[in-house]
């Protein structure tokens, strides 16, 4: 049987709370709003102030308050007379202040002036004065502060603009505010709730003075960058910046340090422009965001130096902020003056392994009768292992489509033959049966393209004469790339070094051959200012990526791109150094 789910309440219940006086608005303008919100896959909280009895706020309301990123008070001609919405709107700002810049009041005037909010007439002086008659002097003076605060803040005016026109622009609006680049899993994903939790523990999320470091380790495969990914989504309503920095040792090597300081940068919401240098970035970092709660997660780090330029000391970052790293590497770093925990990643439960080995080799939860027994062989063989599971699984459903039993053991067979410890080989009978296609776009998007969309490859492998869409579906469906979002591609960092060891090997059998594939930016400069020892023919040159580079207009290497003539991609993103575009870049363009 499928292990069950536990099923647990998502970290944060609510986006926004929507503060309002019932008779004024309930049945009109808050009804639309509120729709318009929902419809827009916005999860918010609308409370019924009119039903409330006692004298005391409900735990219900105080936890919506504290789940909701953004507070809307609706003002009214009546907003005032009602204590639930002063009681509510003290709450309101106080847990935005409280919250390091995390959560925002947007408020709207209804059919009142912001004049009216900040008690500069008649309005709602006169029903604070009501209040004073059955209130403390202090409860209504943190109702005036309250109402203060609120009226120095920007709002939104209803004035003569229709319901549904305005509800549809503050959608936008809130949109925006709650946007966060989720990370994106696999839908056969398999919940490891068990482990999510073990893992927002050890974050403790309550503890709102201090910054927290978990660092996660295990081997390559085990499956700590899908655990991170899921808590990152899980979490990320929570704080007021969220950024996921992937594969920080490969980005590292390609791009360099200073490329993930500034997409660190940006993800949070700082100009990240005045970076030229590494040094640059950690002044930045550590000076720009110590006012910020944040969410951060360093994806496959691999030395304390990569922390040091991203995530350097507790103090760079605001109270209550959270930092998860994963790594190969058991080396727990230095974190000064903040807390460190440590997790190990473990491997999958033999329950959790079918299940997922039975989604990708049969597209349902459990195996059939026939090839249970098979099945559980391959699940024992992998070692609870989530890529290798996903990789055999997805290679042997053909086989299971057209019950052939054989094909089967003959995978088994070679599997049991090689040492678990060697996971590349093992996934290598996967690329093995892979058309010839198939395995040089593999080694194409392992050597270029992750993390990176699809359209300049595929421009690429068009002009090669190849089907790319054919071969990238074929791809997928072996689960040796992901397509996120139809967009961009991604792949396991164990099947990336499966296919530059593939390359590499290639040249290492005929070192008189060049290598068939260059990916390190500087390689790849040398080979064009010099086209020494290699097979590049410019005039066939289709896609040419020198963004994030140092070249300038004076560079030398302009001349040869006269010879590009199929050139379609000429990708200078970030080359700091570049102030114009040379002629001849020019006259390609036009």
């Amino acid at each position: 049987m499928a292990p069950k789910r536990k099923r647990t309440s998502p970290a944060t219940s609510y986006q926004v709370f929507l503060s309002f006086r019932g008779p004024d608005t309930r049945q009109g303008f808050t009804d639309v709003l509120y729709h318009a919100l929902v419809d827009a896959g916005i999860r918010v909280f609308r409370d019924n102030e009119e039903i409330r009895k006692g004298e005391y706020i409900g735990d219900e309301i105080l936890r919506a308050i504290e789940d909701s990123r953004i507070f809307v008070p609706i003002f009214s001609s009546t907003y005032a007379s009602s204590k639930w919405c002063l009681i509510e709107l003290a709450k309101m700002v106080e847990s935005k202040e409280g919250s390091s810049g995390s959560k925002r009041i947007l408020p709207i005037f209804y059919d009142v002036s912001v004049d009216d909010v900040k008690l500069k007439t008649e309005l709602y002086t006169k029903a604070l004065s009501i209040h004073r008659e059955k209130f403390s002097t202090d409860i209504v003076h943190q109702w005036e502060e309250a109402l203060r605060e609120a009226g120095k803040i920007k709002g939104w005016e209803l004035k003569d603009k229709g319901h549904a026109e305005f509800a549809k622009a503050f959608v936008r609006k809130v949109s925006v505010e709650l946007k966060v680049n989720k990370q994106y899993v696999t839908r056969s994903l398999v919940e490891r709730i068990d482990e999510q939790d073990a893992l927002i523990s050890l974050l403790h999320l309550k503890s709102s003075h201090d910054v927290r470091l978990v660092w996660i380790h295990g081997m390559g495969g085990i499956g700590k960058t899908t655990l991170a990914k899921a808590v990152f989504n899980r979490l990320c309503d929570h704080f007021g910046g969220c950024c996921f920095l992937l594969d920080v040792l490969e980005t590292t090597k390609r791009k360099g340090i200073d490329h993930l300081q500034r997409q660190l940068l940006q993800d949070l919401g700082v100009k990240s422009a005045d970076i030229s240098d590494e040094n640059d970035g950690i002044q930045i970092i550590s000076t720009q965001l110590q006012d910020r709660k944040v969410l951060v997660v360093l994806d496959d780090v691999h030395d304390q130096e990569q922390i040091g330029k991203l995530a350097g000391e507790a103090g760079w970052f605001g109270k209550g902020s959270r930092i998860i790293i994963t790594s190969r590497n058991k080396n727990v770093p230095v974190f000064e003056g903040g807390r460190v925990e440590i997790l190990e990643a473990e491997s999958m439960k033999f329950e959790e392994s079918l299940l997922l080995f039975s989604r990708h080799a049969f597209g349902k939860e459990n195996p059939p009768e026939d090839f249970r027994g098979l099945s559980e062989k391959v699940v024992r063989i992998t070692g609870g292992l989530p890529l290798s599971l996903e990789v055999v699984g997805s290679q042997l459903r053909t086989s299971y489509e057209h019950r052939d039993r054989v094909h089967w053991n003959h995978i088994i067979g070679s599997l049991q033959k090689i040492p678990a410890r060697k996971v590349q080989d093992r996934l290598k009978i996967s690329y093995d049966a892979l058309d010839c296609e198939a395995k040089k776009i593999f080694l194409d998007i392992a050597c270029f393209f992750i993390n990176e969309e699809k359209t300049k490859a595929i421009y690429m492998w068009q002009s090669c004469g190849f089907k790319p869409y054919l071969a990238v579906k074929e791809l997928v469906d072996a689960s040796l790339i992901k397509l996120a979002d139809d967009k961009k591609f991604s792949m396991h960092d164990q099947l990336r070094d499966l296919g530059r060891k593939i390359v590499c090997d290639e040249r290492l059998k005929d070192l008189g051959k060049p290598c068939s594939r260059i990916w390190m930016h500087e390689d790849a400069l040398k080979v064009v200012r010099e086209e020494e020892g290699t097979n590049l023919y410019l005039k066939n040159l289709v896609v040419l990526d020198l963004s994030e580079s140092s070249i300038s207009e004076t560079w030398t290497g302009w001349r040869h791109i006269r010879m590009c003539k199929e050139l379609k991609v000429l990708d200078l993103k970030r080359c700091n150094h570049l102030t114009k575009m040379p002629e001849v870049a020019q006259s390609w363009r036009d």
